[in-house]
Protein backbone atom coordinates (compact mmCIF):
# COMPACT_ATOMS: atom_id res chain seq x y z
CA UNK A 1 0.00 0.00 0.00
CA UNK A 2 1.27 3.25 -0.81
CA UNK A 3 1.27 5.93 1.97
CA UNK A 4 -2.16 7.98 1.04
CA UNK A 5 -3.69 4.01 1.57
CA UNK A 6 -2.35 3.55 4.80
CA UNK A 7 -3.42 6.81 5.87
CA UNK A 8 -7.27 6.50 4.64
CA UNK A 9 -6.85 3.27 6.04
CA UNK A 10 -6.44 4.28 9.89
CA UNK A 11 -8.13 7.86 8.97
CA UNK A 12 -11.60 4.99 8.74
CA UNK A 13 -10.29 2.68 11.42
CA UNK A 14 -9.90 6.19 13.74
CA UNK A 15 -13.85 7.36 12.58
CA UNK A 16 -15.07 4.11 13.12
CA UNK A 17 -13.09 3.56 16.42
CA UNK A 18 -15.21 6.67 16.98
CA UNK A 19 -18.47 6.13 15.59
CA UNK A 20 -18.50 2.58 17.98
CA UNK A 21 -18.60 4.81 21.09
CA UNK A 22 -21.68 6.68 19.90
CA UNK A 23 -20.26 9.90 18.40
CA UNK A 24 -21.39 11.17 15.14
CA UNK A 25 -18.50 11.93 12.34
CA UNK A 26 -17.88 15.38 11.79
CA UNK A 27 -16.34 17.66 9.37
CA UNK A 28 -13.58 18.39 12.58
CA UNK A 29 -13.21 14.47 13.81
CA UNK A 30 -12.57 13.68 10.02
CA UNK A 31 -9.87 16.31 9.79
CA UNK A 32 -8.11 14.92 13.45
CA UNK A 33 -8.64 11.34 12.17
CA UNK A 34 -6.41 12.03 8.83
CA UNK A 35 -4.26 14.35 11.01
CA UNK A 36 -3.57 11.69 13.22
CA UNK A 37 -3.36 9.12 10.43
CA UNK A 38 -0.55 11.31 8.56
CA UNK A 39 1.70 11.33 11.57
CA UNK A 40 1.79 7.92 12.15
CA UNK A 41 5.02 6.42 11.62
CA UNK A 42 3.86 3.32 9.23
CA UNK A 43 2.30 5.80 6.88
CA UNK A 44 5.14 6.93 5.57
CA UNK A 45 5.49 10.39 3.78
CA UNK A 46 1.91 11.98 2.76
CA UNK A 47 1.75 15.63 1.20
CA UNK A 48 -0.15 18.58 2.06
CA UNK A 49 -2.11 18.10 -0.45
CA UNK A 50 -2.70 14.24 -0.49
CA UNK A 51 -3.94 15.33 3.19
CA UNK A 52 -6.87 17.98 1.93
CA UNK A 53 -7.48 14.90 -0.71
CA UNK A 54 -8.17 12.29 1.88
CA UNK A 55 -10.14 15.28 3.78
CA UNK A 56 -12.55 15.39 1.01
CA UNK A 57 -12.64 11.80 0.13
CA UNK A 58 -13.78 11.40 3.63
CA UNK A 59 -16.20 14.15 3.94
CA UNK A 60 -17.90 13.12 0.33
CA UNK A 61 -17.86 9.54 2.28
CA UNK A 62 -18.86 11.10 5.50
CA UNK A 63 -21.78 13.25 4.03
CA UNK A 64 -23.63 15.31 6.51
CA UNK A 65 -26.27 16.52 4.44
CA UNK A 66 -29.34 15.33 2.31
CA UNK A 67 -31.12 17.72 -0.18
CA UNK A 68 -34.75 18.73 0.63
CA UNK A 69 -36.95 16.07 -1.45
CA UNK A 70 -39.22 17.53 -3.54
CA UNK A 71 -42.81 15.48 -4.98
CA UNK A 72 -44.82 16.13 -8.22
CA UNK A 73 -48.30 15.04 -6.99
CA UNK A 74 -50.97 14.81 -10.25
CA UNK A 75 -55.03 15.09 -9.27
CA UNK A 76 -56.97 11.96 -7.38
CA UNK A 77 -60.01 11.88 -6.25
CA UNK A 78 -59.66 8.74 -3.94
CA UNK A 79 -57.00 10.12 -2.20
CA UNK A 80 -57.16 11.74 1.71
CA UNK A 81 -54.77 12.31 3.83
CA UNK A 82 -54.40 10.19 6.83
CA UNK A 83 -51.31 9.90 8.36
CA UNK A 84 -51.36 13.11 10.78
CA UNK A 85 -54.67 11.69 11.57
CA UNK A 86 -53.05 8.65 12.48
CA UNK A 87 -49.63 8.99 13.42
CA UNK A 88 -49.77 9.22 17.04
CA UNK A 89 -52.05 6.06 17.14
CA UNK A 90 -48.90 4.38 15.17
CA UNK A 91 -46.24 2.37 16.63
CA UNK A 92 -42.92 3.05 14.96
CA UNK A 93 -41.38 0.04 16.23
CA UNK A 94 -39.53 -1.05 12.30
CA UNK A 95 -39.14 2.17 11.10
CA UNK A 96 -37.36 3.40 14.92
CA UNK A 97 -35.03 -0.06 14.57
CA UNK A 98 -33.87 1.17 11.12
CA UNK A 99 -33.13 4.56 12.08
CA UNK A 100 -31.20 3.16 15.01
CA UNK A 101 -29.52 0.65 12.19
CA UNK A 102 -28.64 3.87 10.14
CA UNK A 103 -27.35 6.04 13.30
CA UNK A 104 -24.55 3.13 13.31
CA UNK A 105 -23.80 2.87 9.79
CA UNK A 106 -22.82 6.51 9.98
CA UNK A 107 -25.65 8.53 9.10
CA UNK A 108 -26.03 11.31 11.44
CA UNK A 109 -28.86 12.83 12.86
CA UNK A 110 -29.13 15.50 10.29
CA UNK A 111 -29.52 12.86 7.18
CA UNK A 112 -31.78 11.17 9.74
CA UNK A 113 -33.92 13.89 10.39
CA UNK A 114 -34.29 14.55 6.29
CA UNK A 115 -34.95 10.32 5.69
CA UNK A 116 -37.55 10.49 8.50
CA UNK A 117 -39.17 13.69 6.91
CA UNK A 118 -39.59 12.46 3.23
CA UNK A 119 -40.45 8.90 4.70
CA UNK A 120 -43.27 10.47 6.22
CA UNK A 121 -44.27 12.51 3.28
CA UNK A 122 -44.12 9.79 0.48
CA UNK A 123 -46.17 7.43 3.35
CA UNK A 124 -48.74 10.04 4.18
CA UNK A 125 -49.39 9.97 0.01
CA UNK A 126 -49.52 5.88 -0.10
CA UNK A 127 -53.29 4.81 0.87
CA UNK A 128 -53.94 4.61 4.48
CA UNK A 129 -54.08 0.60 4.94
CA UNK A 130 -56.83 0.82 7.34
CA UNK A 131 -58.96 2.36 4.79
CA UNK A 132 -61.77 -0.20 3.72
CA UNK A 133 -61.94 -1.50 0.45
CA UNK A 134 -60.12 -1.42 -2.66
CA UNK A 135 -58.15 1.33 -3.50
CA UNK A 136 -55.10 2.10 -5.54
CA UNK A 137 -51.39 4.64 -5.25
CA UNK A 138 -48.67 4.35 -7.15
CA UNK A 139 -45.42 6.37 -7.60
CA UNK A 140 -42.02 6.75 -8.43
CA UNK A 141 -38.46 7.81 -7.19
CA UNK A 142 -36.28 9.60 -8.86
CA UNK A 143 -32.90 10.69 -7.72
CA UNK A 144 -28.92 11.07 -8.67
CA UNK A 145 -26.97 7.54 -8.17
CA UNK A 146 -26.13 7.16 -4.45
CA UNK A 147 -28.24 9.79 -3.33
CA UNK A 148 -30.32 7.94 -0.46
CA UNK A 149 -33.40 6.05 -2.95
CA UNK A 150 -32.37 2.86 -0.94
CA UNK A 151 -32.28 4.06 1.81
CA UNK A 152 -35.64 6.43 1.56
CA UNK A 153 -37.82 2.79 0.19
CA UNK A 154 -36.60 0.89 3.00
CA UNK A 155 -37.81 3.79 5.47
CA UNK A 156 -41.05 4.14 3.34
CA UNK A 157 -41.57 -0.23 3.68
CA UNK A 158 -40.82 -0.21 7.59
CA UNK A 159 -43.18 2.56 8.14
CA UNK A 160 -45.58 1.04 6.30
CA UNK A 161 -45.25 -1.84 7.94
CA UNK A 162 -45.86 -0.31 10.93
CA UNK A 163 -48.87 1.51 9.79
CA UNK A 164 -50.53 -1.45 8.52
CA UNK A 165 -50.37 -3.73 11.79
CA UNK A 166 -51.25 -0.84 14.38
Amino acid sequence: MNPYETARDLARMFLELERSSGESTTNESIRNAVSEAALNPRVGVITPVEIEKLIRELETFHQHTIGRASTLIGEDDDWAPWIRSRGGQINWQFWERYRRYLGKEGFNDTVLGSIGNATEEVLGLLGDPAREGRWDRRGLAVGLVQSGKTANYIGVINKAIDAAIN
